[in-house]
């Protein structure tokens, strides 16, 4: 159910919907996108397939006719009802009106949505905190944050984004979506990132909320260097000399900038701060 822009602004003022900005709506117009996406999310007549935000259904009918069981969820009580009368013949397909912060898995599923620019990071941490029900998520963002999600250490755009996917999932970046695929056009550039989610975290820990501390303390005051990132965010009791110690007995220079430090080195810092 893929519309032209014409066609598109005719249905909304056929039904009297107005297009939300401050739900962050860009609907996407271009059928050859629209492909692309649908070949790369591979969803198959196995699969149970959960998608976020499905608007006026760019993606909702091939994906539903392709895969087992089908749930659309959407938050604007107006496309909902749309979808849901458009929907209403499909046996396999169940349109939800809903909050996707609060629904709730019951079984493996595959993701796929255009998240909204403003509500990606909170989406993306509600997905990782429900990752035994999910095994992909193929998700349309905005380039940048994309760019974080797969960013490696000494890498500019690497930070506690990064390192907190990186820990649970393998991000890839898949391809640039133009914001000419959209209406409304929107003011940046997206991509279709998949979320890979593993079955155990990337590097093992023994205590995951000191690991992500440690990351919070160091990304929260990037421009300086370790140690006294460490030190300044008053995070944690320990002395300078210590913190300094831990440091060079790991072989890392306190020196360094904790954008350069990978998710094995903040495990290492972990495991001798929780002897302490």
């Amino acid at each position: 159910m893929i519309y032209t822009a014409g066609e598109l602004k005719l249905l909304l003022k056929e039904h009297d919907i107005r297009i939300k900005k401050r739900l962050g709506q860009n609907f996407l117009i271009d059928n050859n996108q629209v492909k692309r996406i649908i070949t790369a999310s591979d969803v198959n007549n196995e699969d149970l397939v959960l998608e976020i935000g499905p608007g006026l259904g760019a993606l909702t009918d091939e994906l539903s006719l392709a895969c087992k069981k089908f749930v659309a969820i959407e938050f604007d009580r107006d496309l909902y009802s749309l979808l849901k009368e458009h929907f209403s013949g499909y046996k396999n397909t169940e349109i939800i009106h809903g909050d996707i912060l609060k629904y709730k898995f019951e079984a493996k599923s595959k993701v796929i949505g255009n998240l909204p620019y403003y509500i990606t990071s909170p989406i993306i941490a509600y997905l990782i905190d429900n990752r035994k029900y999910i095994d992909t998520a193929y998700l349309t963002i905005q380039k940048e944050v994309a760019e974080r999600l797969v960013a490696r250490p000494g890498i500019k755009s690497y930070g506690s984004l990064s390192c907190f996917v990186q820990f649970y999932c393998v991000p890839k970046i898949l391809f640039s979506i133009s914001k000419k695929a959209f209406y409304p056009r929107p003011a940046v550039e997206s991509c279709l990132v998949k979320l890979e989610f593993l079955k155990e975290p990337a590097v093992e820990v023994t205590d995951e909320d000191l690991f992500f501390k440690i990351i919070k303390a160091v990304f929260g005051q990037r421009r300086k260097i370790l140690l006294n990132a460490l030190l300044g965010s008053n995070m944690f009791n320990i002395e300078k000399s210590k913190f300094n110690n831990i440091l060079l007995s790991l072989k890392i220079n306190p020196k360094r900038r904790g954008e350069t430090l990978s998710l094995q080195e903040f495990a290492n810092i972990q495991e001798k701060v929780s002897q302490l």
